[in-house]
């Protein structure tokens, strides 16, 4: 039962960061550096699979999902996205 709780709570704060994201993306005060909004996203998602890597499954999800996100952010700043 506290594992379900834990989940909870992890999808809990991924919905709040996501939506901070958002909204601060949104007036321009998170994308205006240049690393981009991609990276701080991929970012989150890394530290929460640090406070969340109790369970491996979550946690390194997370961790991979954030480094995939950095990358792809990384790319596309460049100019190497698709098309």
């Amino acid at each position: 039962m506290p594992t379900a709780w834990v989940l909870v709570a992890g999808i809990a704060a991924l919905l709040v960061v996501l939506a901070l994201a958002v909204g601060l993306y949104r007036t321009h005060e998170l994308g205006r550096g240049p690393e981009g909004p991609l990276l701080a996203l991929g970012s989150t998602f890394v530290i929460l699979g640090i406070v969340f890597g109790e369970d491996r499954m979550i946690g390194y999800g997370l961790i991979g999902a954030g480094v995939l996100i950095s990358v792809a952010g990384a790319a596309l700043r460049r100019g190497a996205g698709p098309g």
